[in-house]
């Protein structure tokens, strides 16, 4: 949890004298570590040690779990959490870079007992099954991909070089960007992650 730690101050790395049983980071309880006195803990990290304890999403929320059971997806975040400790450790950053977006229904919104959406967010648009994403550069398809039938309407590219690129549309019953509606540019940078957003 970087909201209360990092680099420079480690919050498992020195005693926390400030702590009130509000902070979210205790337990109300004192430890000690190596004649160290701490206060508060997360149960699963180790005290006297600079940690990271990261929550990809919430298991409860089910557009998130939808979007969780395609396996690029999840590879995108161990790719986050990736560059986040090289960032940390100051490694060496990767050259290229990854689009993570998610295309849906600019006009249907879409409920089910097992897709409660936060009324707030572009989750209450209607993600889109079977969708074909083409990544172009100059002109040129260079890169596909359809998105599953999870109701996440989730892509992903990979590895690719930094630049300017257009993502183009085709589903069933849907008018493409090539039929007139607005293609989406994404530029790529290195060592990050683009996510686009698409409404047909």
């Amino acid at each position: 949890d970087w909201s209360g730690s990092s680099k420079t101050n480690p919050y498992y790395g020195k005693p926390n004298p400030t702590y009130t049983p509000s902070d979210a980071r205790g337990t109300g309880t004192t430890n000690e570590y190596s004649g160290t006195k701490y206060y508060g803990y997360y149960g699963v990290m180790k005290h006297g040690a600079v940690g990271c304890l990261s929550e990809g999403y919430m298991h409860t929320y089910y557009p998130s779990v939808n979007r969780h059971m395609n396996k690029d997806v999840c590879a995108i975040e161990g790719i986050a959490y990736a560059h986040a400790i090289a960032d940390y450790f100051g490694w060496e950053k990767e050259k290229t870079g990854y689009i993570y977006g998610i295309v849906r229904d600019r006009n249907q919104t879409f409920s089910h007992k097992y897709y409660k959406p936060n009324p707030n967010t572009d989750d209450i648009y209607k993600p889109l099954n079977n969708c074909t994403v083409k990544l172009l550069k100059d002109g040129k398809v260079i890169k596909t991909y359809k998105t599953d039938d999870e109701y996440n309407g989730a892509f992903v590219f990979y590895d690719l070089e930094p630049g300017d690129y257009t993502l183009d549309y085709e589903c069933a019953g849907y008018q493409a960007a090539s039929q007139g509606l607005k293609s989406t540019i994404v530029t790529v940078k290195a060592n990050e992650i683009s996510y686009p957003k698409a409404f047909l």
